[in-house]
Formats: structure tokens, C-alpha cells, sequence
């Protein structure tokens, strides 16, 4: 949606924040911590009255400034929903090599290729996976099934992901209305 807040029109959305929603209905604190996303999140604030505004302005939040919804056009829908189904895709993906250091990630292709060289031949040459597995303390041929394994892992993994991400880009690209582009959850 297209929200106006503190004067300024962005396309995001609203979001409460569990933490700051318990407080404010354990302690009633008097406001709700919101995440508001547009081009980088921001924190806003509800208060009792129903009032929402930005953290930046919290002496103006105090005395209840307004955000006002307004009907975005469908193509800024429909460019939103894209941009939402590729962050939650990348948010996706992140999950499945997080702790892994970009340095070591850059090897996976080394080590897969090594890996199905050495299962193929043994008298392979394969510098890498020789190293990791003298280094890791692990026969060479256990070292190179594990390595088989894991990347057949990750391409399902990664496989089920983009056709997901690719499936509601393909229903967001076919709409022709806002009412179709709405009812599309990602």
C-alpha cells in the first residue's frame, strides 16, 4: 500500500513488533513498536489514541500524528509485491548458507567437481579435496561422498526456493487487476 507518514509517501507496510506489542498489553506502555518497510525499516509507534508516526519525530509521535493509507496504482503494487517475493527469497536463501563464510562458499563448485572427478577415478588429481581432507582429518573418499551429498542438498533446496520465488512472480506478472495482485500472499 501506498502510506503517507509524517507527510512523506512511501509503499510499504506496517508491521508490529511481538516484543513491544506484549509490553504494551502486559505494562500498557501506551504505544506499540512498529517496523515500517519501505526502502529500509524504520521504526514507528502507536499509541492508545491509534496514532502512528516515526521514531525521529517522537515529540510529534507523542501528540499523536496520523498515517494516512492511500490507494497505490497497480503497477506500484505489482512492482512491490515483486521486490517483496525477491527480498523474501534472498531472506530464504540466506537462511540456508548462514555461518558460512563467503570464502568457503566460493569453494563448493572446486569441491563438487573434485569430488565427482575422485569418485569417477581415484587416481584423479584433485588439489583441493586432497587438502581439506588431509587438513580435516577424513579419508579422502568419505570426504568426497559427503561433499556429493551436500551439494545435492543445497540444489533442492535452492531448486524448491527459486520455483517458489519464480511461481508467484508468474501469478504477479498475470494479474490485470489490483483486486487479483492483493489477494496474492508473499
Amino acid at each position: 500500500m501506498l502510506v503517507e507518514v509524517n507527510g512523506t509517501k512511501v509503499l510499504g507496510y506496517v508491521q508490529a513488533d511481538e516484543e513491544y506489542e506484549r509490553e504494551f498489553l502486559n505494562n500498557n506502555t501506551g504505544y506499540i513498536k512498529y517496523e515500517f518497510n519501505f526502502l529500509e525499516k524504520t521504526e514507528c509507534y502507536e499509541f492508545k489514541n491509534g496514532k502512528i508516526g516515526l521514531k525521529e519525530n517522537w515529540e510529534d509521535i507523542k501528540n499523536g500524528l496520523e498515517v494516512k493509507e492511500e490507494i497505490a496504482s497497480f503497477k506500484e503494487l505489482q512492482e512491490y509485491k515483486i521486490k517483496q517475493i525477491n527480498k523474501n527469497y534472498e531472506d530464504e536463501v540466506e537462511s540456508l548458507i548462514k555461518g558460512i563464510p563467503l570464502t568457503e562458499r566460493t569453494t563448493w563448485s572446486i569441491q563438487e567437481e573434485e569430488a565427482r572427478r575422485y569418485l569417477q577415478d581415484n587416481n584423479a588429481e584433485i588439489p583441493f579435496l586432497y587438502n581439506l581432507s588431509i587438513n580435516r582429518g577424513i579419508d579422502v573418499a568419505i570426504l568426497a561422498q559427503k561433499v556429493i551429498e551436500k551439494a545435492k542438498l543445497y540444489a533442492t533446496a535452492l531448486g524448491r526456493l527459486t520455483g517458489k520465488r519464480q511461481k508467484l512472480e508468474d501469478k504477479i506478472l498475470l494479474c490485470t487487476t489490483k483486486e487479483e495482485l492483493e489477494v496474492i500472499d508473499v
